[in-house]
């Protein structure tokens, strides 16, 4: 097993003011239009993932790091946007990511499901 440094609490903190920055000026940017569908969500990180292959491959800190940042941007809005599509009420997710109906995309609203096993 590969011993390894633990991360410092310190640096767990800024990177997560960092992200918080980062979401606020991407919201001011680009507007709080939310992503529809899980498909949508999917083509975003996958954009952000190949930006991310291709700062990995010119050995840049500098963008990798920028590129990391877009992937975890994506798929924190991903999440939010699709909670609020999923669950407009803040249901708990933990129930319907149980549900067959949730982990095939149907996107139930839960007054129709009600963490019922769908076929």
């Amino acid at each position: 097993m590969i011993e390894r440094d633990l991360i410092t609490a310190e640096k767990l903190n800024i990177s997560m003011d960092d992200f918080r920055a980062t979401l606020s000026y991407r919201l001011d940017q680009k507007g709080r239009g939310i992503f529809v569908s899980s498909h949508e969500v999917l083509g975003v990180i996958n954009e952000e993932m190949h930006e991310l292959t291709d700062a990995i491959k010119s050995n840049d800190p500098e963008k990798i790091l920028d590129e990391l940042m877009d992937v975890v941007i994506a798929a924190f809005y991903g999440y939010a946007s699709l909670s609020q599509v999923y669950l407009p009420n803040g249901e708990d997710i933990s129930q319907c990511v149980k549900c067959k109906s949730f982990s095939k995309g149907y996107g139930c609203k839960l007054e129709v499901c009600k963490f019922e096993e769908k076929e």
